[in-house]
């Protein structure tokens, strides 16, 4: 009897060490914004601190609909014993944009913070700076590998008049694919990419609502891939003949990277 309490004793005590430490190092992450009212040329940053210099992996900040990413910044304070990771962002328009919610892995384990809104009022106010050492030598940067992929593809290849097809236009990145990329300008994309797939002689009814970017997975040519739909409509054509399907484009940014021990930084 004695030893049943003991061993519940036990258990207890390494339960709630165990539920302590969890909560100390969810807790003791901290996200800071920098202002959050910019203009157009000028930085963002999001910085992320880390109770413990023991840093030896962090997962890529998030992205931000129309801004670039710029440097990442790595850096140690010994006498606070926090690892510091700051990411510069910057826009390419004025308006109001969304960060939203994002996960941060550290060291394997994943942190999920709170986004916000960003302000950036037009009128530029510094050209951007190219990357060059002090010598003034220009330093080489690594091209993208971004496997990816823009589809355009018919449910169907023949039909009855009046039977209904789905046209459909994607974008598609290999799951493992190691590449950072964003959106830019993607509700003018996915105007334009509606206003060129409208084929003639058909009646069209609309599944997706046009801007709307929902993302599952696809296995595609023996290969996973994160898929983007952009655009999903059901057409049926009003009459016999041939339906010619228009091409149409769809524009990603992508960088060229220089790494250093202490910094990454990027071209758009």
């Amino acid at each position: 009897m004695f030893l049943k309490m003991v061993e519940k004793l036990l258990l207890s005590i390494c339960c709630s060490l165990v539920f302590l430490t969890c909560n100390l190092s969810a807790q003791d992450l901290k996200i800071k914004f920098s202002d959050r009212s910019i203009r157009e040329g000028e930085i963002f940053t999001v910085t992320l601190t880390v109770p413990t210099k023991k840093v030896k992996e962090i997962s890529p900040f998030p992205e931000i609909e129309d801004f670039s990413k710029k440097r990442t910044i790595f850096h140690r304070e010994r006498k606070e014993d926090v690892f510091i990771a700051e990411q510069e962002y910057l826009p390419s328009k004025p308006g109001v944009f969304t960060l939203p919610s994002f996960t941060i892995s550290v060291n394997g384990q994943s942190y999920r913070f709170n986004g916000t809104k960003i302000t950036v009022a037009s009128g530029k106010i510094s050209p951007e700076q190219t990357a060059e050492d002090k010598s003034g030598k220009k330093e080489e940067f690594s091209p993208s590998e971004l496997d990816a992929m823009f589809l355009v593809e018919s449910s169907q290849k023949s039909v009855f008049v009046n039977e209904g097809f789905v046209l459909s236009a994607s974008f598609l990145v290999a799951k493992d694919n190691p590449s950072e990329y964003n959106f830019v300008d993607l509700n003018k994309q996915v105007t334009g990419i509606i206003q060129d797939l409208k084929p003639a002689d058909c009646w069209i009814e609309e599944i997706t609502t046009p801007g709307e970017l929902k993302k599952d997975t696809v296995k595609f040519h023996n290969k996973i891939y994160n898929r983007y739909r952009l655009y999903k409509v059901c057409l049926f054509p009003l009459g016999a003949g041939t339906i010619n399907i228009p091409s149409t484009s769809f524009k990603i940014l992508t960088y060229a990277t220089l790494r250093t021990k202490n910094e990454i930084e990027r071209k758009r």
